[in-house]
């Protein structure tokens, strides 16, 4: 459902552009174009296909990274991908492969991108062609995002995971990381019992039952 909104975003923001006679390759730089994608209240970035890089983001998205230009240069783009997360590099690949063996209208995925340069956030985003060149090949895509419902999880774990004392999170970590109560016991020179006590309260502080929900806290905390 999240995709659909986004689609509709999308074809809401063309149908504005071509009413307003701007929906033309050589208006991408004009005020009025500009205008015209700031008025969402969604995330929006275009990109040069054939470059592979985004060129303009809108103010929101602007607000989101903390850029202080919406207009992006090619050094700009060096320090757009620090602000992805790494397990979501796939996506540059499958973006990549969309435009070069284009056979649906939309290109739906998820990021983890870092808002502010202070966490990471999860973003849902649709991508579509916007222009085409005087070949007919993809020239310039347009990007609608928002941000995901698993953020709101996501900023209560972080918050519970930054009460546990300094002995919980290196326990926490060492029993994300595989190890057995047994080993952690050896590896931080404590015993079992004590090892137990601090998972007790671990589990309790962050409101959790299982290892797997652990591990899942802890990777998004230690990113």
């Amino acid at each position: 459902m999240i995709f659909l909104e986004l689609q509709k975003e999308i074809e809401r923001i063309i149908s504005d552009l071509d009413q307003k006679g701007i929906l033309n390759i050589d208006n991408i730089n004009t005020e009025n174009f500009f205008d015209c994608l700031n008025s969402s209240k969604y995330y929006i970035t275009i990109h040069d296909v054939q470059l592979y890089r985004p060129i303009y983001i809108n103010n929101l998205m602007k607000e989101f990274y903390g850029f202080k230009n919406n207009k992006l240069s090619s050094l700009d783009h060096i320090y757009y991908l620090k602000t992805m997360h790494t397990s979501t590099y796939a996506t540059l690949l499958e973006s990549v492969s969309f435009f070069k063996n284009q056979k649906e209208k939309y290109l739906n995925l998820t990021y983890k991108l870092s808002f502010q340069n202070k966490e990471w956030r999860i973003v849902n985003g649709s991508t579509r062609t916007l222009f085409k060149n005087k070949k007919g090949k993809d020239k310039y895509a347009i990007t609608v995002a928002k941000d995901s419902l698993e953020n709101q999880i996501y900023k209560t774990d972080t918050k519970s995971y930054k009460h546990l004392t300094k002995q919980e999170k290196k326990i926490a970590k060492l029993l994300s990381d595989g190890l057995s109560r047994k080993e952690i016991s050896a590896e931080i020179f404590i015993s079992q019992h004590t090892v137990n006590s601090h998972i007790k309260n671990i589990y309790k502080k962050l409101e959790i039952n299982k290892v797997s929900e652990l591990i899942e806290i802890v990777k998004r905390y230690s990113v």
